[in-house]
């Protein structure tokens, strides 16, 4: 099952829970790789100190948070 991009629009913390448990696959040439998610973390962007982006700052190694949420990743349950 391929998750929409709306499930990656959601609450940040909601869709660190909701992976927890879940199976991501990626084929290499005639191998498949996968593995179960085990962990996640949860950035809250300019309202959390943890974060890079705290208080909007940008950097090239922050650029993605400030883009839409979605990437396309293959989860099996």
């Amino acid at each position: 099952m391929i998750l929409p991009r709306g499930f990656y629009l959601q609450d940040t913390e909601k869709i660190a829970k909701a992976l927890l448990g879940q199976r991501f696959c990626r084929s290499m040439g005639r191998h498949v790789l996968s593995g179960t998610i085990v962990e996640t973390e949860a950035y809250l962007g300019l309202k959390d100190p943890a974060c890079h982006s705290y208080h909007g700052k940008k950097t090239p190694r922050v650029n993605v948070m400030y883009k839409e949420g979605g990437p396309v990743l293959r989860i099996y349950s």
